[in-house]
């Protein structure tokens, strides 16, 4: 891509917390395991496999150890090797009265739980009243239940896949919740370890592959694990980890060809956070492509948001949204830095084309260019009303801002990066139309950033987990846009905290709206698709929990990082 020198000083250089150039010469020097060494790891993979797949392919005589295996196995993210087995299982628990032929085990708290658990995580619909059993003739569950420890802790994790109006997983989510909390405090390493991270992370929100790497810890500590299942797990997670530094090798050297500190000096250098994003949605190998492209089209969303917010001026940043909406090649008056971005995105464009066919590539290319005129017109919409200096109502926030995060974008380069026999023209007219999953899952990434700004601006929750805080936005004296917090306080005129609150119950309605979707995909989109957009969503349960951990990455992010991508598990005697 031609260079082009950025054409004024920045309103204003976001701060970092650490220097980006650090992954940039790690991933551009660092060298991955060599050939042999992977294909010595490949080889072993292949000789665990066939004994996991026999358990698993063995008939259903015990339920609550085949469900048992499932759950280790998907936790442990072994999954992507038994695909079929796994569906085969849970497609006959389902036909089967939902598994159950065993009256005993229908009484155990534990199996229902996970079975139900593990229904829905399968898209089955699994009814939510198999749990009044467990509950007393006044309506409030069985006190003696909290002797059942994995019974519990399954029943917690079921809660988080309710759908609105199920009542009885809002309840359970409490009182599991309260006699959890207490019984933490009692056990010790590796159990206590466990119901910690539940509580703070739940299963249904987690990035998969921040699970796979705490339960490979926990598993391996029990001393009732099964070595088969640990070395296979270390094995995969290795090959998978070489394959994710060879890929960012390869986007590090595409972005120093950027080079965005000449060109675009106003702007985050966020490559690696833009990877774990593209890896939390799309960790299999199968995804390579699409992983590339969702960091790239990622990190240039961070690029135009800061364009927006910290460079353009309004006159300049229509000039730009018109061009960038008519796909106009001339680039007639546009300053040198905006020209960087349309070549850039341009560039995008022409590597999705070229994954497809000739005939597939004319309409991915359409969809594409709208979708970047829909992105920066939003942008600018956003940018008009900060500079107005007005606060929006919560249903016009909702319905512009929550589609200024890029996830519309995102998802398109996911579905081009998926292949010709995995996405139909269907699947894109599908995620046009703004269907409600994507409503709901971008309602919820920009509320949740929301949050995570009060977070740290405002010191709101437990300020231990903000050391970083205000340290990092010493300097950082750009107008900030009102958040939904402000604008439910202006419109509804109450606290900070009872905004917060009303915020996140915003967050568990589209929870329990994108539950309910993933239930009921729609005719000719596989659910795959829908997967993608789910996973996106714990992405920002994961790194905004505590804070911006997407910009602000120089503590706990940066150690997910070098945990995911930088450094194997020990194999050790097994």
């Amino acid at each position: 891509m031609a260079a082009a020198a950025a054409a004024a000083a920045p309103k204003n250089r976001r701060t970092m917390d650490y220097d980006p150039t650090v992954w940039g010469d790690f991933f551009l020097t660092h060298v991955p395991q060599t050939d042999e060494v992977v294909k010595a790891w490949e080889e072993q993979i292949e000789v665990l496999k066939p004994d996991v797949k026999r358990r698993l392919s063995a008939p259903i005589d015990h339920l609550a150890e085949r469900l048992n295996l499932i759950d280790v196995v998907e936790r442990l993210g072994l999954d992507y090797h038994f695909e079929e087995e796994i569906d085969h299982i849970m497609r006959q628990v389902h036909q089967n009265n939902h598994g159950c032929n065993n009256i005993d085990e229908d009484d155990e708290l534990n199996t229902v739980a996970l079975r139900f658990r593990l229904l829905r995580q399968h898209g089955y619909k699994a009814p939510s009243d198999v749990f009044n059993k467990f509950k007393t003739e006044g309506g409030v569950f069985k006190e003696d239940l909290v002797n059942d420890f994995e019974g519990m802790l399954n029943l917690y994790e079921a809660g988080y896949l309710r759908i609105k109006g199920e009542g009885v997983l809002d309840e359970a989510i409490e009182f599991t919740r309260s006699h959890l909390t207490a019984k933490a405090a009692e056990l010790e390493s590796p159990l206590a370890d466990r119901v910690t991270r539940a509580l703070k992370r739940p299963l249904r929100k987690v990035m998969a592959k921040c699970e796979h790497l705490f339960f490979i810890s926990f598993y391996e500590k029990l001393v009732s694990h099964d070595p088969t299942l640990l070395k296979l797990a270390k094995l995969s997670f290795n090959v998978l980890q070489n394959l994710y530094q060879t890929e960012l090798r390869t986007l590090t050297k595409w972005w120093l060809e950027l080079d965005t500190p000449a060109n675009l000096p106003y702007a985050r250098d966020k490559l690696v956070e833009s990877y774990l994003w593209a890896l939390g949605g799309l960790w299999e190998p199968k995804y390579s492509v699409a992983r590339q492209l969702v960091t790239k089209v990622t990190q240039f969303g961070t690029l135009m948001d800061d364009t927006f917010d910290n460079q353009g001026c309004i006159e300049e940043l229509e000039l730009f949204t018109a061009a960038m909406a008519g796909w106009d090649s001339s680039m007639e008056g546009l300053k040198p830095y905006m020209m960087v971005l349309f070549e850039g995105i341009a560039e995008i464009y022409a590597e999705i084309v070229s994954h497809t066919t000739k005939e597939r590539g004319v309409w991915y290319l359409d969809y594409g260019k709208r979708e970047v005129g829909n992105a920066v017109r939003l942008y600018l919409e956003e940018e008009k009303r900060t500079d107005k200096d007005y606060v929006a109502t919560v249903e016009e926030y909702r319905q512009v801002s929550s589609l200024t995060t890029c996830y519309e974008w995102i998802t398109y380069s996911a579905f081009c990066g998926f292949g010709d026999d995995l996405v139909s023209k269907d699947a894109f007219e599908w995620l046009l139309s703004e269907p409600t999953m994507l409503i709901a899952a971008t309602d919820q990434c920009r509320l949740q950033d929301d949050i995570a700004d009060h977070l740290v601006h405002d010191s709101v929750g437990d300020p231990s987990d903000h050391d970083l805080s205000m340290s990092l936005l010493k300097g950082d004296e750009k107008e900030q846009k009102a958040t939904l917090l402000e604008c439910y306080m202006k419109q509804y005129d109450v606290s900070q905290q009872e905004a917060a609150k009303a915020v996140a119950d915003f967050i568990e309605e589209d929870w329990m709206i994108m539950n309910e979707e993933m239930l009921n995909p729609p005719p000719n989109v596989p659910v795959q698709i829908l997967t993608v957009l789910l996973r996106f969503a714990k992405n920002m349960d994961t790194l905004y929990k505590d804070y911006d951990g997407y910009t602000h990455s120089g503590t706990n992010t940066k150690d997910m990082i070098t945990a995911l991508i930088v450094t194997p598990r020990h194999l050790g005697e097994i």
